[in-house]
């Protein structure tokens, strides 16, 4: 068996306040990162969420009838988590790979 990575998603918690944005940073930080606990998810989503407001592509989220997809430069998520990956000039999206967790 080959393990494929694919992207991730998931539902908005909108009975705890949760915004799409919010639920998005939640869940990359649960599945990508392997964020078990919630509380430490939330957090990682809560700073993401604000470096990511102004740096978004296209200045906005892209939506598809109930799908919003926000993108961000792989720098905005290694520079605000301090994500620092051991191979010297390794791209940010190279970093970003160097920390996925399987799940």
């Amino acid at each position: 068996k080959i393990y494929a990575y694919t992207d991730f998603g998931g539902g908005v918690e909108r009975k705890e306040g949760e915004i799409p944005m919010q639920g998005a940073f939640r869940e990359f930080a649960e599945e990508l990162l392997g964020q078990e606990v919630e509380e430490k998810a939330q957090a990682t989503a809560s700073k993401l969420c604000e470096a990511a407001a102004s740096a978004l592509v296209g200045g906005r989220p892209f939506i598809h009838k109930n799908y919003a997809m926000f993108v961000v430069a792989a720098e905005t998520i290694v520079n605000t988590l301090q994500l620092r990956a051991s191979v010297d000039g390794a791209s940010a999206i190279d970093q970003l790979f160097t920390f996925a967790q399987q799940n």
